[in-house]
């Protein structure tokens, strides 16, 4: 017999061997279980289904022992009738089966890496109109992600949901966290921004109107045919579509009016096809359940302050400065990511002079106040990076595309991307093509500040 591969861990081979010695018997499949979740996920606990899988690759490779694990635990055979009509002696029929068990808990374990292979490919495909994700980790969502599980995953659940917050509460970023949590429970999952790309930053991207959004719906989710129908027409059959799978569709940063013309293609309420909307308007719809976002309060925003300190290898901020920035910008984490960005380029007496300094607003014009004195001073090779990303929002922008257009040497590029990235103006994504993002409330910065470039002139 050949010698057989060591990765197989030692004791699934264990576990095999009590099992195929009490076949019958319902306990011994629990302690196989541990080792191949995956299979046994797949088969709903009824591993005998993957062990004869295996066993049937088996016999194609080593036909001897598969012949011999099939006689002694299948048929029963006794080791003694087993030797005598193989003409060996016992103990080496002893010897023949550890092996072919050794041998068998290999093909169990092979099924089971190409099954998780499979599901991770299969969850790579669904995930393959997402935003990058622009958190490490998240602090104080718990709650929320947890309503929209009970809403969006219940079979009885609203057919719609919406996500209502002003910007850098983290709506995106929910919407994106609870994305990746359920990919195992929809067939298919879209993603659509509601702004198209624009080439110019010298006014703001232009929304998409509803027939707009219908349209590249289809075209996300791979019927062409739907996408090519007049948009009357288009409408009732993506209707009919969507209600024969369990979808996900995630519409964001939508305008009010967009909305309700988005409406007319839930499907019927027995369809487990769902809607996830993200918006900065607070809308009196009567449909669907709504969920406000709110800052986050006093404890996770400053978990999140020290967390942004670490991640840019800044000494440990003080509880009078974490208390301070926390009383001036409130609980938006993105407000708070940014001020952290500040204190990697300035004093501390310097940012809370700043900070202090702020006007008190509570809508999305403090961020100008935030962004100014970070985009100010950046050198010009960053400032002709981050003032070409307009051109390609909200999709990104990879290395060569960036090169491309600011025309930088690879060391003055490699040197503003990271500036941008540790600043927090840009997000990486690194999925393939790997591409540099905006964030929207940076683009939205860029496009309102026409004086903006004046210092990098």
């Amino acid at each position: 017999m050949d010698e057989l591969p060591a990765s197989v861990p030692g004791g699934l081979v264990t576990a095999l061997h009590v099992v195929l010695r009490a076949r019958k018997k319902k306990g011994p499949w629990y302690a196989l279980s541990r080792f191949l979740p995956t299979l046994n996920r797949k088969t709903q606990g009824r591993l005998h289904l993957a062990l004869e899988r295996a066993l049937e690759r088996m016999q194609e490779e080593s036909p001897r022992e598969a012949e011999l694990l099939w006689r002694r635990y299948w048929q029963r055979t006794p080791v003694k009738d087993l030797a005598g009509q193989w003409n060996i002696a016992d103990s080496t029929l002893y010897v023949w089966q550890r092996k072919a068990i050794h041998l068998l808990a290999h093909y169990l374990w092979l099924l089971e890496q190409e099954e998780k292979a499979q599901i991770q490919k299969a969850l790579a495909f669904k995930m393959r109109h997402l935003p990058p994700a622009t958190y490490t980790r998240l602090f104080g969502v718990d709650a929320w992600l947890k309503r929209l599980e009970t809403w969006l995953l219940a079979p009885d659940g609203p057919r719609i949901v919406f996500l209502e917050g002003l910007g850098g509460l983290g709506k995106t970023t929910l919407a994106h966290a609870f994305v990746h949590r359920s990919l195992h429970h929809w067939d298919d999952v879209a993603w659509l921004s509601a702004y198209a790309h624009h080439p110019t930053w010298e006014e703001v991207q232009q929304p998409l109107n509803a027939h707009d959004l219908i349209e590249r719906l289809a075209w996300q989710m791979g019927w062409s045919h739907l996408a090519r129908r007049p948009p009357p027409q288009r409408i009732v059959e993506l209707r009919i579509q969507l209600a024969q799978g369990a979808y996900l569709v995630v519409w964001d940063d939508l305008l009010p009016a967009t909305i309700h013309q988005l409406i007319s293609l839930l499907p019927p309420p027995s369809a487990q096809t769902r809607f996830l909307i993200t918006t900065r308007y607070r809308l009196p719809h009567p449909i669907g359940a709504h969920l406000p976002l709110k800052e986050l309060k006093r404890k996770p925003a400053l978990a999140l302050l020290r967390y942004e300190a670490r991640q840019r290898g800044l000494p440990r901020l003080s509880s009078q400065v974490l208390e301070m920035i926390y009383a001036r910008l409130g609980g938006n984490p993105l407000a708070l990511k940014l001020a952290v960005a500040h204190l990697a380029y300035f004093p501390v007496n310097k940012v809370c002079e700043h900070l202090r300094d702020l006007p008190r607003l509570v809508d999305e014009k403090l961020f100008a106040h935030i962004y100014h004195p970070l985009v100010e001073q950046l050198p010009e090779h960053a400032f002709a990076v981050l003032q070409a990303m307009p051109y390609f929002a909200p999709e990104g922008a990879t290395y060569q595309d960036l090169q491309d257009v600011t025309r930088l040497p690879h060391t003055a590029l490699d040197d503003a991307l990271y500036r941008l990235v540790y600043m927090g103006l840009l997000d990486f994504d690194p999925r393939p093509p790997p591409r540099y993002v905006v964030h929207r409330l940076t683009y939205t910065y860029l496009a309102e500040t026409p004086t903006l470039g004046s210092n990098h002139g």
